[in-house]
Order: C-alpha cells, then structure tokens, then sequence
C-alpha cells in the first residue's frame, strides 16, 4: 500500500464540511482528494500557467451572457458520489445554497452570498437563509437553477472571472438526502477520488481511495496514493527533526504549516530538491483615511516615511520583502511593480523610506499634518510591524500614536467610519487568485473593505482609479484585466490611499521518497493530486 503523510501543528483541519472550509490548506487538500468543483485551477509547475482554468465535474469553464451577468456550466454525466449514485446537477445547486445557512453552518467565505442575484434585507443579510429553514427560497431558485445537467447562475453584477470564485470547495455539490446539517463534517460524502475513512479531531485524518473512482471520470487528479494521512497537533521541532532524518514514512510526509517551517529553518535544513520558498498572494499594508486626511501631499509624506523594509523584516522567515503595492508577486499574472521604487511619487521612494522627501512633501501640503492614530489589532504580526513604522514616521517628524485593539473588536472599529482612525493595519488575501480580489474590493466605492473611503461621502475622488476598477470587473480578456488591474493598483499608491508594507512567502519542505511535488500558487500549498509517493 503506498501512502501520502501530511505533518502539521495544527490541531484540524477548518472543517471537512465543503462550505465551511476556510484556509488554503484545507482547500488545497480536500479539494484534491475528496471534494471536486465545476472548474478547477490547472496544476502544472509553471506558476503562470496555474492561473488557467481547466473544466472538473463541468465540460467546459463556463459560458457567460454578454454582460457577465449569467453564467451557465453543463455537469460530465459520468462522475459519480462514493457510493456510486451520479452527481447531478441538482447536487451542485444544493451545495450553492446550504452557503446561505449562516445560522447553521459557521465557516466558509460564503462567496455565493456576495456574488448572486439575490437581495440583502436592511440588515445587510440575505433574504434567503439557506436550505433548512427555507425562507426566501423563490430568490435562490431565481438565482440559480438546473435545467437538465446545465447549472446556470444569476450574479447581482457583472463579475467577468466568475469561474475562477467557482473553483473553491465551497461550490462543491452535497446531496441532499445526505446532508446532516453542522454534522455533515464528520463523515462528508465524497465526489472526489478518497473518502473519509478516519477522523480523530486532534490526532488522525485518514483518506482512502473511493471503490466507484474511476481516473476516465476524472482525469485531473491521478490518484497516487492508496491512502493519505494527515497528522495533526505534532510539535513542531519534532516534525522538522522528522522532514531532516529523512526515514521511514516520513520519506513519504509533507510538512503543512507555517509554525513546523519555523522549526525546519532552525534545524539548518537546506536541500533544493525538497524544499521550495514561493511568493503567495498576501500582503500587510497601512490603509490611510482620505476622510481624515484629504491632503495628496500628506498621504504621500506617509507613505515616503514609511521604512518598509524594517516592517517586512519584523515578519522573520514568512517575509519575502518590502511590498510597492497592494497585488503580490504571487498573483503571476497580475503582479507588476507599482513605480513607487522608481519614481511614482516624482522621485524614487527606497524600500528604508526617503525622509528628506518626505519632509519635503509635508512642507508644501501647507496644512499642518494631525497627529496620527494607527488602528491595529494586538497580534504578533500587527505588533511588530507597527513599531517598525511609528519608528520610521517619527525620524520623519511624523507623530503617530498606537491604538491597539483586541483581535476579536478590530474589523468591528476599523469597519465603522466613525471609529476608524487616520491609518488602520490589514493582511489582505485575495477570496481566489485574480487581483479583481485585491483593488476592487479595497478601493471600490460601497465595498466594507474601502477603509481609505475614496470615491465615497466624505473621501477624495478620483474618476482615473473608478474607471478602472469598473473596467477590469467586466473584462473577459484575462491579460488586459490584469493590465488594468496593475495601473489601479499603481494609482491607489500615487494617491497616498495605501502604505504597502510587506509581501511574504511560502516555504515548505517533503520527503525524498516522493515525486511530483511543486507549489500550487493559486491555493499557496502543494499541488496535493500530483504527489506521488511510488510504493511506499
């Protein structure tokens, strides 16, 4: 029997339930062995050609209307649950709608609930509330609908890469004679070529290989393994003395989380054959008031102050360097430097910040800057870069008070305008691997992640930055999105709406006795389905 090892610290998986699933290991992993999608990101080791999508349980990647607003997949008619029945259409839509059950089932992005044709009530939640208790039910049936093996959806605007939100798990079809509500986790039916066969929250996830999996049905995921078994709540100086000696199973074992590579880099591991460092698709970054400070030339002090390189550093083994803008390295196709380097602000602004420019700005805004509050929430990672900020704006003349926050009442003060100081700390992550996930949603008018209120009540305008978002939202080309996506995000940083911060990486390392292992950019972890561990 050949086995898969996965070693974490972690003590679980977010949830085996497909729309509860949160975290791109999870994703990574259930959507490979056990949870298929309509669509699916191509897992090729070219980090460019990961960003293509390829057709999983639909026949194609989808056909849109003209304006991006209706877009329809027809399912394969030979893919089949674990326990042999087909997976239909029907199976889909059911699996789109338990996202609406928010009081039922906690987890998950809920992307259906944002992205679909269906109304918000006054307090801002869906009308429809999901499969159990049914209310609202005509929208979603309005929304979304099967005719035959044909699925098609219905979005409240037009969203041109609509397929690429669709290769999350959470789209996954369950059946609904199967469905257990919030314990369907525990033994989730299986579209995907494993199932469940032990689960021991805390200690022990075992896959098995499905007895109907046929690879004719489902070409995308070879299916190496007889079995895959993750450990969890191992610590992590173990694992990384386990990934070193290199024996027994864990020839056949991949490390999974952040805290073991840590351990592994403090070992003085280093083998280039099983081991990668990779940019992912996460940036921190300081978002600035325009409400509270509608002078260009202040928020562009700010932002020449900034000693971006001292904030990266704070974030140790995780940090690849000092970001020039909102979209990272990690988003291949769309990532390109911003010019902030190179003179974007009329004269280069190093990675250590330019003082004298920044004095020099400050000088002619002609309005005496205020004091500035820093929104943060008291976690390691906020904490650390934060005083490498407050440092550099105070050898700028800058005066910056902290405003620590408890993680669980953050996003509640820095959602509020009224409670939001001048500049507030955020990680970003895009919801799936296109920059349309980055600028839009935290720089586009009426979207809750615009903390730099531009183009809103009370903020600066700029149609350039408007027009462009707006733009890139409905254009199918995938390569002029990307460019226009690239000059949105040099225009949030020209206007001084953002203080880019760090960019960071990905590292993990493997055993030797497996094969085919590459990093899978679009869900920032190993391409699960490619990993072969022979006949271990």
């Amino acid at each position: 029997m050949s086995s898969l090892f996965v070693l974490t610290s972690r003590p679980s998986l977010s949830s085996l339930d497909p729309q509860r699933v949160t975290g791109q290991l999870d994703r990574a992993l259930l959507g490979d062995f056990v949870h298929r999608t309509l669509v699916r990101y191509a897992q090729e080791p070219d980090l460019t050609a990961q960003s293509s999508l390829v057709p999983d349980l639909a026949t194609d990647v989808g056909t849109p209307n003209d304006d991006y607003t209706r877009w329809s997949f027809t399912l394969r008619d030979d893919a089949l649950w674990a326990d042999g029945a087909p997976i239909v259409c029907e199976d889909v839509r059911y699996g789109v709608s338990r996202q609406f059950a928010r009081d039922t089932l906690v987890g998950g992005l809920g992307l259906a609930v944002e992205l679909l044709d269906i109304p918000k009530g006054p307090d801002g939640a869906s009308v429809y509330s999901g499969p159990y208790s049914r209310d609202g039910e005509e929208q979603f049936d309005r929304a979304v609908s099967c005719e035959g093996q044909q699925i098609v959806f219905s979005l409240s605007a037009p969203v041109a890469d609509f397929p690429e939100a669709l290769t999350h798990v959470e789209f996954s079809p369950v059946r609904a004679d199967q469905d257990t509500g919030e314990r369907y986790e525990q033994q989730p039916l299986s579209s995907g070529p494993y199932e469940v066969s032990e689960n021991t929250p805390g200690s022990t996830l075992v896959l098995r290989r499905s007895p109907t999996w046929e690879a004719s049905s489902d070409p995308l995921r070879p299916a190496y393994p007889d079995e895959v078994v993750v450990r969890f709540s191992l610590e992590p100086e173990e694992i990384a003395r386990r990934v070193a000696a290199d024996s027994g199973d864990d020839r056949f074992a991949v490390v999974a989380d952040d805290a073991s590579m840590a351990a592994v880099a403090g070992t003085g591991f280093d083998d280039p054959e099983r081991s990668w460092s990779q940019p992912t698709q996460a940036v921190t970054y300081l978002s600035v008031n325009s409400r509270l400070l509608p002078v260009l030339e202040q928020r562009r002090a700010i932002l020449a102050a900034t000693d971006r390189e001292a904030a990266a550093a704070r974030l140790g083994n995780e940090a690849r360097g000092a970001a020039d803008g909102l979209i990272a390295p990690g988003l291949a196709v769309d990532y390109a430097p911003t010019g902030l380097d190179d003179g974007l602000l009329g004269e280069p602004v190093p990675t250590t910040g330019a003082t004298t420019l920044a004095e020099t700005l400050l000088s002619e805004s002609g309005r005496e800057l205020p004091e500035l509050t820093i929104d943060y929430p008291q976690i390691d990672t906020a904490v650390a870069e934060i005083e490498a900020v407050i440092s550099s704006l105070t050898a700028a003349g800058i005066a910056a008070a902290p405003n620590p926050l408890s993680p669980t009442e953050y996003y509640q003060v820095v959602l509020d305008p009224e409670q939001r100081g001048h500049l507030s700390w955020l990680p970003w992550q895009p919801d799936w691997a296109n920059a349309t996930r980055v600028v839009p949603p935290l720089f586009g008018a009426g979207e809750p992640f615009n903390l730099s209120g531009v183009n809103e009540s009370g903020g600066v305008a700029d149609q350039e930055l408007a027009d462009a978002i707006e733009a890139a939202r409905a254009e199918p080309d995938r390569g002029k999105q990307a460019e226009q996506m690239q000059a949105a995000n040099s225009r949030a940083v020209e206007l001084g709406l953002a203080v880019p911060l760090a960019f960071s990486e990905s590292q993990r390392v493997w055993g030797s006795g497996l094969s085919g292992v590459f990093y899978h950019a679009p869900v920032e972890s190993y391409a699960f389905a490619q990993i072969d561990p022979g006949t271990s």
